[in-house]
């Protein structure tokens, strides 16, 4: 009878006034079957079934069958990483029988978009043709993240500490913070002493440490930790949505997931809620869609402003 009332509530539509003039429309598009299911990416998207991993398009199709007991990478720039080596959207290994320890996604989008790999211990990065363009040489190693301004730089760890590096490889911020994020647009979260701020590609900060954690800021906006609650700021480092959640994610297509005692609903950049908290968990929307959990099963919602 819940899921039942539940799916109703849902495909009659969240008709949720915003203002005078707009509605909020969430509808669910693909029905709620996966154990696990995470953010579409190159119009894929990596669900699990039957505890194996697949992938699905848009539709709720399978591009790939389960067939993978273990975790799998999403899918960027027509390659995801799968196992110990990167396969096409054709599930096709892409760089024939070379493998990797572990591997991140390639990034930014695109023709020069690199990945981060690990061999032998060590972490460097590839291009499209498999081919080392920096060595592996770190402790660890993030993503490349387009900014918009064709500068784009990679968190990288040596000797315990992380720093920046450019596509060729150059350390452009020093190795000396505890942990660093991956840029979004100009800014990267760090931490030092135990605090999050946030630095800009001088490496100087723009945010001064002083949050237990902090996201990415992406849509002007960024979740940060503040005691046991979550609220979010804005790029000048000012809280603009108050620190009232129980958890939240990061911003994405306008809109982030935040939990209300144990549901999960999302708010915009303005901090309204524009989908109730009738979920059990939540992912943020790519494009154009999220992956929610009901009951112990995914599946995905759309959502329209109209």
């Amino acid at each position: 009878m819940k899921k039942s009332i539940f799916s109703i509530l849902l495909l009659i539509a969240f008709l949720i006034p915003s203002n005078s003039e707009a509605i909020n429309v969430t509808e669910i598009v693909i029905p709620f079957q996966f154990q696990d299911a995470r953010p579409f990416s190159d119009g894929i998207a990596a669900v699990k079934r039957d505890g194996k991993w697949g992938y699905i398009d848009r539709l709720g199709q399978w591009v790939i069958q389960p067939e993978y007991a273990f975790s799998v990478g999403d899918y960027s720039s027509g390659l995801a990483y799968v196992g110990n080596q990167f396969l096409t959207t054709g599930g096709v290994p892409a760089f024939g029988d070379t493998k990797f320890e572990n591997a991140r996604s390639f990034s930014p989008k695109g023709k020069d978009a690199l990945a981060a790999v690990q061999v032998s211990g060590q972490w460097g990065f590839i291009d499209h043709k498999g081919e080392f363009v920096i060595p592996p040489k770190y402790d660890n190693a993030g993503d490349f993240k387009d900014s918009g301004d064709g500068m784009s730089l990679a968190p990288v760890k040596v000797g315990g500490v992380w720093g920046f590096v450019d596509k060729k490889g150059r350390e452009l911020i020093m190795p000396n913070f505890d942990y660093a994020w991956n840029f979004a647009g100009e800014f990267a979260a760090v931490m030092i002493e135990g605090s999050v701020g946030y630095i800009n590609k001088t490496g100087l900060y723009v945010i001064n440490p002083q949050f237990i954690h902090a996201g990415a800021l992406h849509n002007g906006r960024a979740p940060v930790r503040v005691g046991d609650k979550t609220g979010y700021i804005n790029d000048k480092g000012r809280m603009v949505i108050p620190a009232i959640y129980h958890n939240g994610g990061e911003f994405n297509d306008g809109l982030a997931p935040v939990a209300t005692d144990s549901r999960w609903g999302y708010i915009n950049v303005n901090g309204n809620i524009v989908i109730p908290p009738l979920y059990d968990n939540a992912r943020p929307f790519s494009e154009g869609l999220a992956a929610v959990e009901q009951d112990g099963l995914w599946g995905y919602i759309n959502y329209k402003n109209y």
